[in-house]
């Protein structure tokens, strides 16, 4: 016996459409309609007039979201944490531009960082810096050798010129001069190396025979606590510990006939760090240094000249000292 099927059965006496047929294009009308599930309390109206609108977690991707379509006042008040934002694609050495990443805020310009901002550590500008006012969080000494009055100087051969200063020792075997500056009026000028104490100087050594010199807070070949020494073959970081037993830790060759720029920071309780043209040479923990003789020295420069009829000079074009009040 054959089975009627219902969905094969003709709509109506009038049309021969079957109810399968019906139902089909019923959907297709529903699928075309713009307003379907618009009507209040239907589903799409229900869907639009939500508070939230839920989605899978990741759902939306950025192809999604036109250009500018986020506002700034769009966006919440909470931190942004760990991104990656620039002025430019791959702002850095070989594009221009700002960047702000996890490690800190730079600005590049021509291959060069301007501006270095780093989580830690202290701040670089670099080029013309705009302010009202400076106010030096540390006691500074900064000269250019425009006089040399308050230095104890050891004789003619130590003079200045405008914006430098020349130290030449004579061409007999072991003659030697010297400058430096002391902080005996005052005991809170003292190099204080409890108070983390900075010294930086540019200075060009030009010699023919064998000589020494010593840069920082030194007075002499053995008056000193933390500095650079100079032989003809080589520079030296240098300190003497409070037993008055010198310590040197060699850094290179020494250079000849150009101006270099040595720099000595001490973090009390942490360690000494040595410097030259920037490039930091030598660390020493307080754990290796033991302990620094203290000096009143607070900038001293000496040179001696080791061979019969040959010559050292010593020049510099600034020194600085700073430590903390």
């Amino acid at each position: 016996m054959a089975i009627d099927t219902w969905g094969d059965k003709p709509k109506s006496q009038i049309d021969a459409s079957t109810v399968d047929e019906e139902i089909d294009a019923k959907i297709d009308d529903h699928l075309a309609d713009p307003d379907a599930h618009l009507e209040v309390g239907q589903s799409l109206q229900s869907h639009k007039a939500s508070e939230i609108i839920d989605h899978l977690a990741k759902s939306i991707v950025e192809d999604k979201i036109d250009d500018l379509a986020i506002s700034s006042r769009c966006i919440t008040t909470d931190q942004i944490v760990g991104k990656d934002i620039r002025t430019a694609t791959d702002v850095g050495s070989t594009v221009d531009g700002v960047k702000m990443v996890p490690t800190g805020i730079e600005m590049w310009q021509g291959g060069d960082k301007k501006v270095d901002i780093p989580i830690s550590g202290d701040p670089i500008f670099k080029g013309n810096v705009k302010v009202n006012s400076l106010e030096y969080l540390k006691y500074t000494l900064n000269t250019y050798f425009e006089s040399l009055d308050g230095f104890v100087k050891s004789s003619v051969n130590v003079y200045s010129s405008f914006g430098a200063l020349s130290i030449t020792p004579g061409t007999e075997a072991n003659s030697w001069e010297r400058l430096y500056s002391e902080g005996e009026l005052q005991a809170s000028l003292f190099c204080d190396y409890s108070k983390n104490p900075i010294f930086d100087t540019t200075v060009l050594l030009y010699f023919t025979g064998q000589f020494r010199a010593f840069i920082g807070s030194a007075s002499s070949e053995t008056g000193f606590g933390v500095c650079f020494k100079f032989t003809e073959n080589y520079v030296y970081a240098c300190w003497k510990d409070e037993n008055d037993v010198i310590h040197t830790d060699q850094i290179h060759a020494t250079p000849n006939e150009e101006y270099h720029r040595y720099r000595i920071e001490v973090e009390s309780g942490v360690e000494v760090r040595w410097y030259i043209d920037g490039v930091l040479v030598v660390t020493k923990t307080w754990a290796q240094i033991g302990s620094i003789s203290s000096i009143n020295t607070i900038i001293g420069f000496y040179i001696k000249n080791l061979t019969v009829d040959e010559y050292a000079h010593l020049h510099s074009i600034n020194a600085l000292f700073q430590q903390d009040f």
